[in-house]
């Protein structure tokens, strides 16, 4: 039996938070003409229990030249919060080791708001919707400060982006003491910073 073992470079248990699961294909076709296809699927709690190290082996059918009886082919879908998923093109290699990369990118952006900004035009809170595309999926997260404690005049959120872009948009709404709320056009960033000191 030949061994092919895979492994997830860049994650830990917690980015399952925004990974659903890891779908492995693997076929590998025999000297004698026969297919054998095997699946590994991985989720939070196959990563856990195999410590990031997942196997599965194919025979040998018929198979007598050794270099080709090496060789098989791959491909792997991922599954992401909110229903996006993305597949990559078969692949061959002959080596016994297959190591994964995520599809997408975890771009972290601090949002920060200036506590004399709150004080001058008495504003009681500041909601920041962020906006992100993954294909067709547009995803909005949506980040609420308050202006009773000191410690809720920032926070930090993870965004998922596509592998070749940095950029997202994002809106803020202020909450006026005495006044119906104000709310921003959307603005365009790749910054992995918001800083909140003027009304947009």
């Amino acid at each position: 039996q030949r061994e092919v073992n895979a492994s997830i470079g860049g994650i830990n248990s917690e980015d399952f938070k925004y990974i659903n699961f890891i779908n492995i294909i693997l076929k590998k076709t025999h000297q004698n003409g026969d297919e054998t296809v095997k699946e590994l699927k991985i989720d939070k709690s196959k990563f856990n229990a195999d410590g990031n190290f997942f196997r599965t082996v194919y025979g040998f059918k018929g198979d007598t030249d050794r270099d080709k009886w090496l060789s098989y082919d791959y491909r792997t879908m991922w599954s992401y919060i909110g229903g996006y998923t993305e597949e990559t093109e078969w692949e061959s290699t002959e080596f016994g080791s297959i190591a994964l990369s995520p599809t997408v990118i975890k771009k972290p952006v601090y949002i920060e708001v200036d506590e004399d900004f709150i004080a001058d035009e008495s504003i009681r809170g500041i909601e920041i919707k962020l906006y992100t595309k993954l294909g067709e999926n547009e995803q909005v997260n949506s980040i609420n400060l308050k202006s009773k404690k000191e410690e809720d005049y920032s926070k930090t959120v993870e965004l998922l982006l596509p592998l070749d872009k940095d950029e997202f948009e994002y809106q803020i709404t202020y909450f006026i003491k005495g006044q119906d709320p104000k709310t921003s056009d959307r603005k365009s960033s790749n910054y992995g910073r918001i800083d909140i000191d003027r009304f947009l």
